[in-house]
């Protein structure tokens, strides 16, 4: 008997797979045992890892106004929904919106035969009252004067300017709109426009991303001309958790003119990156890079020395108008070996029924409830072969490599969880992975932003690098910097160190126990990288 099956993985938003390998076996059929039990609860541990919602563009959990995809099958599993308020967002995932803004629990059932799990997803589907709205009913505060007498608690806004005289930050309401999704962040900006320097909000800014935390929500934009992205800005607007704007971060750049006639072909481009010995990967397109002027260029994404950089090219001239580093590491910085410690560790195992192993089992340390996946690198030091294979056994027996890779990981994740209430690298749970044994001594986060890679004891290292809670948590934070800020799009000088401080500073909340120095990596290695009370300090 042959059996032919295909291995896909799944996009965040979606239940369809984009990357398919084509596996098969030979077998007897006495050699088949098949324990239903244990494969229906791998199938539906498979889809609860990997189940989300689907939105509509322009839409995320935080601001629903179109229907969701709520997807009925993922993995063999079959899915189920109940909906806390059906005559918002049915169980087919029809929205209607109304005068109010709802919170709606979406319970996922999941299940094959008789084994199930429940994943509830809580969402906002945001009122319709600002439905094109005519943005020529909204006053334009157009002086300072004005915003601090229409201000409820004058005394305690604070605005700052810059050289040219528009506001770069603002702390406190700004806006008599109750913003509760992009649309509504987009039209308080019409109150302030003159005091930013921007026009036609609706026009010049495209939402990316809206975020939530204990405090409130926050809508961010990226500055376009003409549809081309400005690079490297970002225009910020916060709300309280009851709408009401709370501060505002700009930097939008005025008067920009770009001349898009006789530019280079992107071609073109990609031959200038491979002069100048990259390895071109893809293009992210034109984007707008501001110097002493605005430079048309393409953004072109590359590999050099096993390490992704973006490169900006200018498109008028082809000279290389700027190069950043995608591939955060500390490379430069480690000064130190790796050794595993020999502490007695309590971990979970999945077991999971594999038919091709003459009935038995297979185990693997992947958890399906943080959506963590593990890899081994196997010594490799090929950054193309990222994230590596997966750590599947067909034995219950586990390195101390791979013992240490869990409890750091799970140490990190439970500290974003449990301490900031963040699911994630991305907040939404979305699947992460970690890579141990890479061919050198050192520690990375790839630019895929849900991936970090960690070497093998030597040079400073006494242990492998993830033997440090606080290395894990450096990495994982530069991922989840990645998610939430711009910093990484310009990782030189004063962006690059502020990464690194946040890399370092949760880093060192998340191990726990520390000691009154602020040490970083004082236990995988001989001596510690960085010592954060004295960063000058060189041990």
């Amino acid at each position: 008997m042959v059996s032919i099956g295909i291995l896909g993985s799944y996009t965040d938003e979606g239940c369809e797979p984009f990357n398919f390998q084509l596996h098969s076996y030979t077998l007897d059929k006495k050699d088949v045992i098949i324990d239903n039990s244990n494969m229906d609860m791998e199938i539906v541990q498979n889809a609860y890892s990997k189940i989300n919602i689907g939105y509509a563009d322009g839409d995320d959990k935080n601001s629903i106004t179109s229907d969701v995809y709520l997807c009925t099958e993922l993995e063999g599993a079959a899915i189920t929904w109940i909906s806390d308020k059906p005559d918002i967002i049915s169980e087919s995932g029809t929205v209607t919106r109304s005068d109010e803004t709802n919170i709606v629990n979406l319970k996922a059932v999941i299940k094959s035969n008789d084994y199930s799990m429940d994943l509830d997803f809580d969402v906002r589907v945001v009122k319709n009252t600002y439905d094109n709205y005519n943005t020529d009913f909204i006053y334009d505060m157009d002086s300072l004067e004005l915003l601090y007498i229409y201000n409820d608690d004058p005394d305690s806004l604070e605005v700052y300017l810059n050289d040219e005289g528009y506001i770069t930050e603002l702390n406190g309401q700004f806006s008599e709109i109750i913003v509760e999704s992009p649309e509504e962040a987009l039209l308080a900006l019409y109150e302030i426009k003159s005091l930013m320097g921007c026009e036609n909000p609706k026009e010049q800014l495209v939402w990316t991303k809206t975020s939530k935390d204990n405090y409130g929500y926050s809508y961010k934009f990226q500055q376009v001309v003409d549809g081309i992205p400005v690079y490297g800005t970002s225009i910020v607007v916060s709300t309280d958790l009851m709408g009401i704007t709370t501060a505002l971060h700009s930097s939008f750049a005025t008067d920009l003119s770009i001349h898009s006639n006789n530019i280079i072909s992107e071609s073109a481009a990609k031959t200038v990156i491979e002069d100048n010995g990259y390895i071109f990967l893809f293009s992210d397109g034109l984007t707008i890079y501001l110097t002493n002027e605005a430079h048309l260029g393409y953004n072109m994404i590359c590999n050099k020395d096993g390490l992704e950089y973006n490169v900006l090219v200018d498109a008028n001239t082809g000279e290389l108008l700027f190069t950043n580093l995608l591939t955060l590491t500390d490379n430069v910085l480690v000064e130190t070996g790796n050794d595993v410690f020999g502490v007695s560790q309590t971990f979970h195992v999945n077991e999971i029924a594999d038919v091709t192993q003459n009935g038995n089992n297979l185990y693997t340390i992947d958890d399906f409830t943080r959506n963590i996946k593990y890899h081994d690198l196997k010594g490799s030091s090929d950054h193309n072969i990222w994230p590596g294979d997966n750590i599947i056994k067909a034995t219950n027996i586990w390195t101390a490599e791979e013992i240490s890779a869990i409890v750091s990981m799970e140490k990190v994740y439970d500290y974003y969880y449990n301490v900031l209430g963040r699911k994630g690298f991305d907040n939404k749970r979305s699947e992460f992975h970690m890579s141990i044994n890479l061919g050198e001594s050192n520690s990375y986060s790839a630019r895929s932003g849900n991936n970090i890679v960690f070497g093998q004891a030597g040079n400073h290292y006494t242990v492998a690098a993830h033997g440090g809670v606080d290395t894990v948590g450096h990495e994982f934070t530069h991922s989840v910097v990645r998610n939430e800020t711009d910093l990484s799009s310009n990782y030189s000088n004063a962006p690059g160190a502020i990464n690194e401080a946040y890399a370092d500073i949760f880093g060192y909340f998340a191990e726990g126990d520390n000691d009154p120095d602020w040490k970083h990596g004082e236990d995988n290695r001989k001596y510690p990288i960085r010592v954060l009370s004295n960063p000058n300090s060189k041990l």
